[in-house]
């Protein structure tokens, strides 16, 4: 998959990055003594090229905090043994755009209504479903054209918080893979990242261990080169698998 736009992230244009191994994920909470069937296959993205036949998974769900809203990604096909460094290696790309914020908008009054639509032709959409609404739980669903591809989720359901790691924990966890994190190789050689004072890392760690998605702060300027520099290392590392459906965890240097 290749970033080719990215509206305010323009630095991440031209980034490729690789669907990692689908699994099965449950997004609805079990109820006593049961274990809720799979929702979906699922399946992040991550720096090094993973091959399977694609076929046999079905349809996968794609998620990444690289996804953010209105971007737009090239998807394309590359067969085990061909040269990734190689163009003609792989399949005519298929573009794809994220959701936009606005895609979908509650209407509260008529002055409201002509605003939105005038804000949806500026950005090129033809043609607008307008429906009343209900009150009642939020059903979201999605479906793609010429495929059998279809979900619906209540909004009441999916609010289900992590659980947060104790302090101690992630303090004996971050420690151990201290070097993963802070050492990359740059033209054979290897670096370390200097952390910016009062570092802060926010992450949420899924059933596998691995990291879905991570956030920092600090108390002076975090460099751009250091947080992505950081962050894909973070992607690298395998952490205790949470016994719910995922952890938040927070550490300060």
């Amino acid at each position: 998959m290749t970033l080719t736009s990215m509206p305010g992230y323009e630095y991440a244009e031209g980034r490729v990055m690789w669907v990692q191994e689908p699994f099965p994920l449950t997004e609805l909470p079990s109820s006593a003594g049961s274990t809720p069937t799979p929702t979906c296959m699922v399946a992040t993205l991550g720096c090094e090229p993973y091959y399977t036949d694609w076929s046999v998974h079905g349809v996968v769900d794609v998620y990444d905090d690289s996804l953010v809203p209105d971007i737009t990604a090239n998807i394309r096909l590359i067969d085990v043994g061909c040269s990734t460094e190689d163009p003609d290696s792989y399949s005519w790309p298929l573009e794809v755009r994220m959701a936009a914020v606005g895609d979908v908008v509650q209407v509260d009054s008529p002055g409201q209504y002509g605003e939105v639509l005038a804000d949806l032709s500026r950005r090129g959409v033809e043609e607008a479903i307008v429906q009343p609404h209900l009150e009642g739980t939020v059903v979201k669903f999605y479906g793609v054209v010429g495929t059998t591809f279809f979900r619906f989720y209540s909004e009441r359901d999916r609010k289900v918080a992590p659980m947060v790691w104790d302090p101690g924990m992630v303090k004996e966890e971050i420690e151990k893979k201290i070097e993963d994190l802070l050492i990359f190789k740059e033209g054979g050689v290897e670096n370390t990242l200097t952390t910016p004072k009062g570092l802060v890392v926010t992450f949420y760690v899924d059933r596998r261990g691995r990291v879905l998605c991570a956030g920092m702060t600090a108390e002076e300027t975090i460099d751009e080169e250091f947080a992505e520099r950081f962050i894909t290392n973070l992607k690298k590392i395998k952490f205790v698998e949470p016994d719910e459906r995922y952890a938040k965890v927070t550490y300060t240097w």
